[in-house]
């Protein structure tokens, strides 16, 4: 109830009534006219003693319908403990080799997080002069995560992280690095936004591609649906909304999530220094220059990504930029430039373009290094940067699970002595009855003339155990054959075996 002042046409209502309707005011009246209010349409129902505004949807608050929010992560608990655990593997082939392989992990951890240790043991029983028998360190490691900040620390045997134009290198030394996995709940990509307007009090119902995804009720107003389920690639969402006599207005938008992309404000980053480590694999510790790698990431906004790396040690520098572009509902474009000086001048350039929809998918991207390019990954190495890389992917899957997914790979490698190496890859691979599935695949050297093959047949028993069966050619006629049983280690303890 509100008191109303009637004359002549006009009516008169407190200032402060209007203003709980979200009413804009441009005077300092206790009573207001609203006749005289610009865009607003005046009904007064006589009978009823209803007086009815009509008003701009503008006027009304904003209503956020949310199911994905994100909420504060509970706080880790880690009790003291001590972990060893161990994979032994053994082979006795025809030909008399007899060899062990024992990989051994070891991990203290608590509060103050993670100590790990791994190592592998082998034993070659034929031959006692076999160069790689014995202990063989891999990686020793500290590790601690700070939930709250989505830091983690770590000191020991780390790796880089790396963008998609740069490499990755082991180091002894520190790694501070951003760690998003620690906030499961945590949506690093933009999500589609949807937004309309309700004249009346409705349910609102979204549908992603067909599927009902939520529902709500709304008043009227303006709305922006935040219950947007974590989805990727291209597809259509239909908002249908229905008032209290049942009728309905559906609006069907196409869009494309790239979570490539980082969202509006968010950043990623990772500050490596160490000694690089040389021979990984061959000795325990090999380590050589002292070097630095680090590489930052922003969401500038919704659809542009903007990245920067840059790498140094004695005689080399590495520095460069890129961006991910989210072309509307067309796909993902990617550009990088990067430049490295002292014991190799060149300049690298890289370009690529990624779209996945319900039913196919591609994805292409043209690496092009100038002669004397250089970076961390070929320190201590004889190995090289390829001069020029092209790699394209076509993904179908055109009728769903009935003929199953196809998918064509090219790749065309140019090295630093201009030798060139081109593949084409083809498979194809279908679900059986239950969870098996039939897979075949294709391999052909388009410079060697050569070609392999496979068939493969995964068969499960249950949820831990289970037969693969498989068959390979080669160009040269030669066969293979291998039936493979294998039962996983339970995660609560027991044994796995193969």
């Amino acid at each position: 109830n509100m008191r109303l002042l009637q004359h002549a046409g006009h009516y008169w209502i407190a200032a402060s009534v209007l203003q709980q309707a979200h009413i804009p005011l441009q005077t300092g009246d206790a009573l207001v006219d609203v006749t005289t209010l610009p865009s607003v349409k005046v009904e007064y129902d006589q009978p009823g003693q209803i007086l009815k505004l009509q008003v701009p949807d503008k006027w009304l608050p904003e209503q956020h319908i949310g199911g994905i929010t994100e909420q504060p992560g509970q706080t880790a608990i880690s009790s003291p403990g001590i972990l060893f655990n161990y994979d032994a593997y053994s082979l006795f082939s025809s030909g008399g080799s007899q060899t062990t392989s024992t990989f051994t992990e070891t991990r203290l951890f608590g509060p103050p997080g993670v100590l790990s240790n791994n190592a592998v043991i082998r034993q070659n029983w034929s031959s006692t002069g076999y160069e790689q028998q014995g202990y063989m360190r891999y990686d020793t490691l500290w590790k601690y995560s700070d939930s709250d900040q989505m830091i983690s620390y770590q000191a020991g045997d780390v790796v880089s992280n790396a963008l998609t134009w740069s490499s990755s290198v082991r180091m002894g030394g520190l790694r501070l690095s951003r760690n998003f996995s620690v906030r499961p709940d945590l949506v690093t990509y933009p999500l589609l936004n949807l937004s309309g307007s309700a004249a009346v009090p409705s349910s609102v119902d979204l549908f992603i591609n067909g599927y009902k995804s939520s529902s709500a009720q709304i008043n009227g107003g303006p709305y922006t649906l935040t219950n947007v389920p974590w989805i990727s690639g291209a597809g259509e969402a239909t908002v249908v909304t229905t008032d209290a006599l049942g009728r309905q207005v559906s609006t069907s938008i196409p869009f494309y999530v790239s979570n490539t992309l980082l969202r509006e404000g968010l950043s990623d980053f990772d500050f490596t220094l160490g000694a690089l480590r040389n021979n990984y694999g061959i000795r325990s510790a090999d380590y050589g220059a002292g070097a630095v790698s680090a590489i930052y990431r922003y969401g500038f906004n919704n659809w542009l990504t903007l990245s920067t790396h840059t790498e140094d040690r004695e005689g080399l520098t590495n520095a460069g930029i890129g961006s991910d572009i989210g072309v509307g509902n067309l796909g993902t474009l990617s550009l990088s430039g990067s430049a490295s000086r002292g014991e190799g001048d060149g300049n690298q350039f890289t370009s690529g373009y990624s779209y996945y929809g319900s039913s196919w998918g591609v994805s292409y991207q043209h690496i092009r290094r100038s002669a004397g390019y250089d970076n961390l990954s070929t320190y201590g190495s004889t190995a090289t940067l390829s001069r020029q890389s092209d790699q394209a992917t076509l993904s179908l899957s055109p009728w769903g699970r009935t003929l199953g997914s196809f998918s064509i790979g090219y790749f065309d490698i140019k090295a630093e002595d201009n030798s060139r190496t081109r593949l084409l890859n083809l498979s194809w691979s279908r679900g059986l009855w239950l969870s098996s599935s039939l897979s075949l695949s294709v391999n052909r050297d388009l410079q060697e003339g050569s070609y392999a093959s496979m068939l493969q047949v995964i068969i499960p028993f249950d949820s831990q155990t289970s037969v693969q069966l498989s068959g390979q050619r080669a160009s040269a006629g030669q066969w293979g054959e291998n039936i493979s049983v294998s039962r996983s280690a339970p995660a609560e303890g027991g044994l796995g075996w193969n």
